[in-house]
């Protein structure tokens, strides 16, 4: 026994590590839930959880959508 554990040491080192990481990220991320801290960017146009996480805000808050319907500066017209 001792000699396989021997023989197998790095192996067994690097599937602890691995273990310890994702439990870490798993941990962190129900954490982070249960605090309500979100993992999405901000807009929900392309998303496919629109809605979800999000259940008080329309569809239609994207923040490029609201860039271009708040602008007041006139279209310019390209000429070819």
């Amino acid at each position: 026994m001792l000699i396989w554990l021997q023989n197998h040491i790095f192996t067994i080192l690097i599937c602890a590590v691995l273990i310890a990481f994702f439990g870490w990220l798993v941990y962190t991320l129900i954490r982070d839930k249960k605090q309500g801290k979100s993992s999405c960017c901000g807009g929900c146009a392309g998303c496919a959880m629109a809605g979800h996480c999000h259940p008080n805000m329309s569809k239609a808050t994207d923040a490029t959508e609201n860039k271009a319907e708040n602008t007041d500066a006139p279209i310019k017209e390209v000429k070819p």
